[in-house]
C-alpha cells in the first residue's frame, strides 16, 4: 500500500509540473487558461496531506483562444484526439481531450457541460471568479469556492452513476462547504444556463438531495 500511494504522489507531482508547463506556454501566447480540476479539486475538497490521484490537466479557455490554445499544445508535443470537423455535423462537445507521449493529456474546454449559455459568457463569468495557487511553481488561476462548486455538480451530473468518484466528490462538497457558498454556486449555475444540471448533481448524493431542495 505504501508503495502504490508513492506511485500516485509521483504521479500526481508529474501532472502539476506538466501542468505549469502548459500553462505558462499559454501564458506566454496570451491565452487565459483556468485550471478546473487536479490540484484546483484537491484544495477545494482535501486537506493538507490528504493525497487526490488525478492523471490529466483540464483546462477552460474562451471560445476564441482555443485555436490559439490548440496550436501552444501542438508545439508542446500534444495532438487531438478527435477535432469538430471529424464529428461530422454532431453536436460540438464541451471539451477536447489532448493527448502526448508522456501520457498526461489536457483536457481543454470551451465551456461546462450541462451550461446552456453561449461560451463566452460560461467563460466570462466564470473567469471572474478565481484565485491564484502556485501549481508545479507556477501561480496558477483556478475557480474559488462558489464556481468551483459548480464545476464538481456538473461534472457529476455530467458522468451520472457511471462515475462513483463524482458522486463522492459531489458529496464531499457538500459535507465541506457552508450552505451560504451553495447559494452563491446556484445563482452562478443559473448564471451560465446550468441551473437544471446543477441540481441534478446536487442529486447524486442524499445529502446534496436535501440541499437541492433547499436551494429551489
Amino acid at each position: 500500500m505504501e508503495a502504490d500511494a508513492r506511485t500516485r504522489a509521483a504521479r500526481v507531482i508529474g501532472v502539476d509540473l506538466q501542468t505549469a508547463v502548459v500553462v505558462r506556454a499559454l501564458r506566454v501566447a496570451q491565452v487565459r487558461a483556468v485550471l478546473l480540476k487536479g490540484p484546483a479539486l484537491s484544495a477545494l475538497l482535501y486537506d493538507p496531506g490528504e493525497l487526490r490521484s488525478y492523471c490529466d490537466i483540464d483546462l477552460l479557455v474562451a471560445e476564441r483562444d482555443t485555436a490559439a490554445a490548440g496550436c501552444v499544445l501542438q508545439r508542446l508535443g500534444y495532438r487531438p484526439l478527435v477535432s469538430d470537423a471529424a464529428l461530422d455535423g454532431h453536436r460540438r462537445v464541451h471539451a477536447h481531450e489532448w493527448t502526448s507521449a508522456g501520457g498526461v493529456s489536457v483536457d481543454l474546454h470551451r465551456t461546462l457541460p450541462g451550461a446552456t449559455a453561449a461560451p463566452e459568457v460560461v467563460f466570462r463569468t466564470l473567469a471572474a471568479q478565481t484565485r491564484t495557487l502556485s501549481v508545479g511553481g507556477e501561480p496558477i488561476e483556478m475557480l474559488e469556492e462558489s464556481a468551483a462548486l459548480v464545476q464538481v455538480a456538473l461534472h457529476a451530473a455530467h458522468h451520472g452513476p457511471r462515475s462513483g468518484n463524482a458522486t463522492q466528490e459531489v458529496e464531499r462538497a457538500v459535507r465541506r462547504h457552508p450552505e451560504a457558498a451553495w447559494l452563491e454556486a446556484a445563482a452562478l449555475a443559473a448564471q451560465i444556463g446550468a441551473g437544471h444540471a446543477f441540481a441534478a448533481g446536487l442529486r447524486r448524493c442524499s445529502d446534496g438531495v436535501a440541499l437541492a431542495d433547499r436551494l429551489g
